[in-house]
């Protein structure tokens, strides 16, 4: 029925030749029929966010949790939504209480000690490793700032690189490093 692609990848062009259903994009490009802007963080580091398709536009639409990246993924979840026929502004507003699984951008706070842990703790890749610590260096109101990361699995050939530029940019993201 349809192929639900991000506007924002280089690819673009290139898998929407490969699919022979319908075609929703989402993402930041202007040209994404579910486009995301307005990203920021509230106080609390929640994400917040403005959602548009078609002549509808929804603003200030809340995630639970923080990581700027994780409105982009509200856009995709929206996107299929819409494929489904659900109401934009009701499925915006069920991502406001989405509960994610695991150790995904769980923050854990220590009031006593005004302490706040961004728990992702999760076999990430590259780009989540990034996202995650753009988190770091972006959550509102933190007053020192320390990366606590493990080692990404499967990268085979582009395990040595991939790890340096991963401590490269958790140099420029946290105070302490530690791997």
């Amino acid at each position: 029925g349809a192929a639900i692609l991000s506007a924002d990848d280089e690819y673009l062009d290139f898998f929407t030749d490969q699919v022979e259903a319908r075609v929703v994009t989402f993402g930041k490009n202007p040209s994404a029929e579910y486009g995301v802007s307005n990203i920021h963080a509230d106080a609390e580091g929640n994400v917040l966010y403005s959602i548009h398709h078609s002549t509808q536009k929804i603003q200030n639409s809340k995630l639970p949790f923080p990581g700027a990246h994780n409105a982009v993924n509200a856009a995709a979840a929206l996107a299929v939504a819409g494929v489904l026929d659900v109401p934009l502004e009701a499925a915006a507003q069920a991502l406001g209480s989405v509960e994610v699984p695991g150790a995904r951008m769980r923050v854990l706070r220590n009031e006593t000690r005004g302490i706040t842990i961004i728990d992702d703790c999760y076999n990430a890749g590259p780009d989540s490793m990034r996202a995650a610590l753009q988190t770091l260096r972006e959550f509102p109101g933190a007053q020192r700032r320390v990366a606590v990361l493990g080692a990404m699995k499967e990268l085979g050939s582009f395990s040595e690189k991939e790890h340096r530029g991963a401590g490269a940019f958790a140099a420029q993201c946290a105070e302490l490093l530690v791997g």
